[in-house]
């Protein structure tokens, strides 16, 4: 978990800086590592049947985007 966090505040944070909605999609979805419990967690509707997808297709307009 370390590395992915790590890896995430270096290579991706810089990719939104001029994109706060992507930074805080970024945030919700790094959000999910921190929770054992995913189903009671603030951000389990990313675990929905299309949440998933929706957040990797943001991601990818992000890195796109930089």
């Amino acid at each position: 978990m370390a590395t992915a966090l790590q890896y995430a505040q270096e290579e991706l944070a810089p990719c939104s800086d001029n994109d706060p909605e992507l930074l805080s999609d970024l945030e919700r979805t790094l959000a999910l590592l921190a929770f054992a419990d995913l189903e009671q967690s603030p951000v389990a509707g990313l675990l929905s049947k299309y949440g998933p997808q929706e957040e990797a297709f943001r991601f990818a307009m992000m890195v796109l985007r930089s």
